[in-house]
C-alpha cells in the first residue's frame, strides 16, 4: 500500500487476504459489509435503551459479517490471544457441561451468558477494514447523552416519569446499568478533554468537561452506585497515570477524592447509599439479616466455599445454583441465602463452573487485550479505561455475563482496538510523508 492510500482508508491492512474487493463478487461484498456495519451501529445505538432491539440488530449483524469477512480473514484473527481467548473460554464452558453438577436444561442456560464471547474475533475480523469504529463510539456516546438528558428531565419533572415502578432519573433499564454507561463516557470525555487542552482546542475541552461533569454527577446524584464509588477513583487515577505517571496519578486521584466527598456532601441518594451499606455491613456481621450488602457478602463466601471444593475444573457449567440450593438444604452456616445464577463477581462466576483453570483463561483475556492499548493516544486511553472499567466493575458484579454491560465490553473493545491502530497507521503514514517532503525540499 502506498503511504498515500492510508489517510483514504485507515482501516485497511496489507495483510488482509480479501482486500481490496475485486469484481463483482467483491463489490457485493463490500455492501454486504456495508450493511453489517449500519446493522451494528443500530445495535450500539439501542443498547442503552431496548434490549430486545439491540437482540435483532446484532444478529443482523453477526449474518451479514459472516458473509462479508470471509473464512480466511477470521481465520487470521485467531492467530492473537485477544481474539482467540474469548472463544476458548467459550469452548471451556461448552466442555464443562459435561461434568456439571446440574441438569442439561440448567447447564444449558449457564453457557447462555458466554455466546457474546464467541463475538469477539468475528468483531476484531469485521472493523480492522471497516469505517464502522467511530460511528459505533459516537453513536454510543449520542445514544447516552439522550439518555442523560431524559434523566436530568425526569428528575427536575418527575410528572415525565411514565412508569410509576420506575425511580425518577432512571428512564430505562436500571440504575447499575445507568451507572456503567455514564461511568463509561464520564470518564472517556476527561480524557478528550485533557487531550483537547494539550492540543489548546479550549472550546472543544469546555464542552468535553462540561459533559463529563454531567454524566458523573448523574452517577452519583442519580444512579447512586456504590461500584461507581469505587471505580470513578480508579478510571480518574488511569487517566492521570497516562498523561502525567505519578504526578498525574496523585493529582487525579486527589481530585476523585474530592469529588467523593463534595457528592457525599450534596447528594443525599449517595450519602443513603453509603450509610445503607454501612449500616447492613453491621447487621451481616450481627445476625446475616437479607439485605443487599448481606446477600452478597454470602454469595461470595458461598463461591469461594464451591471453588475450595473442586479448585481445578470446577462444578461444571450451570452449576451455581444447584449447589446454593444444595448448601442451604445441609444448613451450612454460609447458606442463608441462594446465589441466583452468580455470584456477582466475575472471576468467581467463572471459577465456580470452570475452577481455576476458567479463571485463568478470564484473567488471561482480559490482559490480552488490555496489551492492544498499551501506546500512545487517545483512542487508546479511552481503550485502556474500558477493559478497566470491566476488570474493576467486576469485582462487584458479573459484567460479561450481563446483557448490557457484557455487550458494552464485547463491541467496544474490538472497535476503540481498531481506532487506535488506524491511528497509529495515520502517525506512521504522516512521518514517511514528511520524510519524503524533507527528500525532496533540500
Amino acid at each position: 500500500m502506498r503511504v498515500a492510500d492510508v489517510s483514504i482508508r485507515p482501516n485497511v491492512r496489507r495483510s488482509d487476504p480479501d482486500w481490496p474487493p475485486l469484481g463483482v463478487a467483491g463489490r457485493a461484498r463490500a455492501v454486504i459489509s456495508t450493511a453489517a456495519d449500519c446493522a451494528l451501529v443500530g445495535a450500539v445505538i439501542a443498547l442503552p435503551w431496548s434490549t430486545s432491539a439491540m437482540a435483532v440488530l446484532l444478529g443482523c449483524w453477526a449474518l451479514l459479517a459472516l458473509a462479508a469477512v470471509g473464512w480466511r480473514r477470521l481465520a487470521v484473527q485467531f492467530r492473537e490471544p485477544f481474539a482467540y481467548l474469548p472463544a476458548l473460554l467459550w469452548c471451556a464452558a461448552a466442555v464443562g457441561m459435561l461434568w456439571a453438577e446440574a441438569s442439561w436444561s440448567d447447564a444449558l442456560g449457564g453457557l447462555r451468558p458466554y455466546h457474546k464471547l464467541l463475538a469477539m474475533p468475528l468483531l476484531f475480523a469485521h472493523l480492522r477494514c471497516s469505517r464502522a469504529p467511530r460511528w459505533i463510539v459516537f453513536g454510543f456516546l449520542g445514544s447516552c447523552v439522550l439518555l442523560l438528558a431524559l434523566s436530568w428531565l425526569q428528575l427536575a419533572f418527575p410528572t415525565l416519569v411514565l412508569d410509576p415502578s420506575r425511580a425518577p432519573g432512571i428512564p430505562v433499564k436500571d440504575r447499575i446499568v445507568q451507572g456503567i454507561e455514564f461511568t463509561i463516557c464520564g470518564t472517556a470525555l476527561l480524557a478528550c478533554a485533557i487531550h483537547a487542552l494539550l492540543a489548546r482546542w479550549l472550546i472543544l475541552c469546555a464542552l468535553c468537561v462540561a459533559g463529563a461533569l454531567l454524566f458523573l454527577a448523574n452517577v452519583f446524584d442519580v444512579a447512586a452506585t456504590r461500584t461507581g464509588a469505587v471505580l470513578i477513583p480508579v478510571l480518574l487515577g488511569l487517566i492521570g497515570w497516562w498523561y502525567w505517571r505519578w504526578r498525574g496519578l496523585g493529582a487525579l486521584i486527589g481530585a476523585s477524592v474530592l469529588i467523593v466527598s463534595f457528592s457525599f456532601l450534596v447528594s443525599s441518594a449517595f450519602r443513603d447509599r453509603l450509610f445503607e451499606t454501612a449500616s447492613e455491613i453491621a447487621q451481616y456481621e450481627a445476625s446475616n439479616p437479607l439485605t443487599s450488602t448481606g446477600m452478597r457478602l454470602d454469595y461470595w463466601r458461598q463461591a469461594v466455599h464451591f471453588v475450595a471444593e473442586a479448585p481445578i475444573i470446577g462444578h461444571g457449567t450451570g452449576s451455581t445454583q444447584r449447589l446454593s440450593e444444595q448448601l442451604t438444604r445441609n444448613e451450612q452456616p454460609a447458606a442463608s441465602v441462594i446465589i441466583p445464577g452468580n455470584p456477582h463477581n466475575q472471576v468467581l462466576a467463572v471459577a465456580v463452573q470452570l475452577g481455576l483453570l476458567g479463571a485463568l483463561l478470564l484473567c488471561a483475556m482480559w490482559i490480552a487485550q488490555w496489551r492492544l492499548f498499551l501506546r500512545a493516544g487517545t483512542w487508546p486511553l479511552v481503550g485502556a479505561l474500558l477493559v478497566m472499567q470491566n476488570v474493576v466493575g467486576s469485582l462487584f458484579n458479573s459484567h460479561l455475563f450481563d446483557v448490557a454491560p457484557g455487550w458494552i465490553y464485547v463491541i467496544g473493545v474490538p472497535a476503540l482496538a481498531a481506532l487506535a491502530a488506524a491511528a497509529d497507521r495515520e502517525f506512521i503514514g504522516a512521518g514517511a510523508s514528511r520524510q519524503k517532503t524533507r527528500a525532496t525540499w533540500p
